[in-house]
């Protein structure tokens, strides 16, 4: 019985939404010559622990921007000068991004010189097109205009085209760091940039119509000039934005999903460091903060009265040759679940944070565990965080969007009922709401098959809340509903404490 219930789970895991933009990372060099460690690195988080290999890269990035489909299958990359498809080959239309002088001098040696400076994104309620976000220089200042191409994947027999490029969004000074989250009616996206040499933040509302107007905001102190070899970050749960770079310290910012604003600025200076770099990245769960500093690595707790004053050493440079210093840079949350860190040279290896979620040492942060068959650029691949999604209870929720699959069954009496679950990942309690009274029993189940929890289900005007999971271990559960005449509905979730 346990065996027929696993194959019922891996073949219905398939039907659930599955948010797999970001499983899919390409890292790497050009040219081509593996036996000297060139060319690219593909890193699959379909596989656990994921599969790295190498590729034949099609274009020189520094920058790395990429998208798959829900479903994990690549749709495109971009070095911030051209866009390859996934058959590693220049896609239709798909040269000359930001084209101009600066381009002619660097797109042909190194690939665009900037920092998370190329974004892609799904184009809300369209499967098949997507914007590509780059940010342009000018030649003496580095001070960058932001543009917009745009790709649809229907076209070029399923490998996709740009329908237009270079569009100019906003011409001004932009810094690097560019980033994206989920608006809290989970449809549309918050897209976040700054100015470069001042304290003004601009947040674009990216929705079914297009880009809107940003929402322009002055908080925080005023960085410098100094303001690359830097990153900012939203948390996975949408409620914090951090940004930080050797010269200016790091800043964190309550976020609004509906309004689009940042408040409640907290500001931390940062000693002086060697290696001239910053990353940071935000646990699955939200709570710890990590900001690598070029030889160190520092956890914060968000949940800390003092925030600043919970700053613990996770780590400092051992010393490690790839053939350069494994210095510590740019962060990224993975689909597993850990944070992988690259380095301020160009090496073949990552640092990896195992357990993000867990205090002090307990996150069990190793340098240079990842060995890649290619050297890799300074750049960490850039993506949003797309497993958010609505937010229950706030007043832009209002599109019938929610945490996790939905499902449909009819019940004995011909009506039609959809569950739906959130949130997930759960911390302490699942919420099922249910479109009409229903009575039934839900069963959490493990990855194995055994139950773990079974509640008799009395949904009262169409909802049930709250089933306590804060006494089961992080996790990966199956929750199958069960009752009222329908046909069973089991939804996969995640618990992250």
């Amino acid at each position: 019985m346990k065996k027929l219930f696993l194959a019922f789970l891996l073949t219905f895991s398939l039907t659930l939404h599955a948010q797999k933009e970001d499983y899919i990372w390409y890292l790497g060099y050009l040219p081509n010559v593996p036996e000297q460690k060139f060319g690219g690195t593909k890193i699959d988080f379909h596989k656990s622990p994921p599969e790295v290999s190498f590729f034949n890269v099609a274009l020189r990035f520094l920058p790395v921007g990429m998208i798959s489909s829900s479903s994990g299958m690549v749709q495109f990359y971009s070095g911030g000068c051209s866009v390859a498809n996934r058959d590693n080959e220049l896609m239709i239309n798909g040269n000359g991004i930001n084209s101009g002088s600066f381009a002619d001098v660097y797109c042909p040696v190194s690939g665009y010189p900037c920092g998370n400076c190329v974004l892609a994104m799904p184009v809300p309620r369209d499967t098949s097109k997507y914007y590509l976000f780059h940010k342009r220089a000018d030649n003496s200042t580095l001070s960058k205009d932001l543009l917009l191409t745009q790709i649809d994947m229907s076209l070029g027999s399923g490998l996709g085209a740009v329908t237009s490029k270079n569009e100019i969004i906003l011409q001004d000074t932009f810094s690097d760091f560019l980033t994206a989250v989920r608006h809290g009616n989970g449809r549309d996206w918050w897209v976040m940039l700054h100015k470069n040499r001042s304290n003004r933040s601009l947040c674009y509302l990216l929705d079914p119509a297009g880009l809107h107007a940003p929402i322009v905001q002055h908080l925080g102190p005023i960085w410098n000039y100094q303001d690359w070899a830097g990153q900012s970050v939203f948390s996975p749960d949408g409620s914090r934005y951090a940004r930080a770079n050797p010269n200016n310290g790091l800043s964190v910012f309550d976020f609004d999903r509906c309004a689009g604003t940042l408040s409640n600025h907290l500001f931390i200076s940062l000693a002086a460091d060697s290696a001239s770099a910053c990353g940071v990245a935000f646990s699955p769960n939200s709570r710890f903060l990590y900001l690598s500093t070029g030889t160190k690595l520092f956890q914060f707790d968000m949940q800390a009265a003092d925030i600043a004053a919970s700053k613990q050493l996770i780590g400092v440079y051992d010393g490690f040759l790839a053939p350069f210093p494994t210095t510590f840079y740019q962060q990224r949350l993975a689909p597993d679940g850990k944070i992988y860190m690259n380095s301020t040279n160009g090496v073949n290896h990552l640092h990896v944070i195992n357990n993000p979620d867990l205090p002090g040492l307990e996150c069990n942060f190793v340098q240079h565990e990842i060995e890649l068959p290619t050297y890799s650029q300074t750049a960490i691949v850039n993506f949003p965080y797309f497993r958010l999604y609505d937010l229950p209870g706030s007043p832009c929720d209002t599109l019938g969007i929610d945490g996790g699959p939905v499902s449909s069954g009819e019940l004995s009496a011909g009506a039609e009922v959809t569950w739906r679950v959130s949130p997930n990942p759960a911390v302490d309690e699942i919420n099922i709401s249910f479109s009409q009274p229903f009575s039934g029993v839900v069963t959490l189940l493990d990855t194995t098959g055994q139950t773990v929890k079974s509640v008799n289900v009395q949904a009262v005007d169409g909802v049930l809340l709250g089933i306590n999971v804060s006494d089961l271990p992080n996790g990966i559960y199956y929750l199958q509903v069960n009752g009222g005449g329908a046909r069973p509905f089991v939804s996969k979730v995640v618990i992250a404490h």
